[in-house]
């Protein structure tokens, strides 16, 4: 872990920004995002653009 640029969650935090921003810009509205939750306020269509869509073959396996 010596060869990390900065703390796990700050990386989290920095990356969670531009996709907030993506999931915005793909929904076409203003959202309300809860970080203790880690959801949308009353917004499951934007919910599930927080979760990755595999496409076969590249998914990944339930048991690894």
């Amino acid at each position: 872990m010596e060869d990390l640029d900065n703390e796990i969650l700050e990386g989290h935090m920095s990356a969670a920004l531009g996709h907030l921003g993506v999931v915005s810009y793909r929904t076409g509205r203003k959202l309300i995002f809860n970080p203790m939750t880690e959801k949308f306020a009353n917004d499951p269509e934007a919910d599930r653009l927080l979760t990755r869509n595999y496409r076969s073959p590249y998914v990944i396996p339930d048991n690894i």
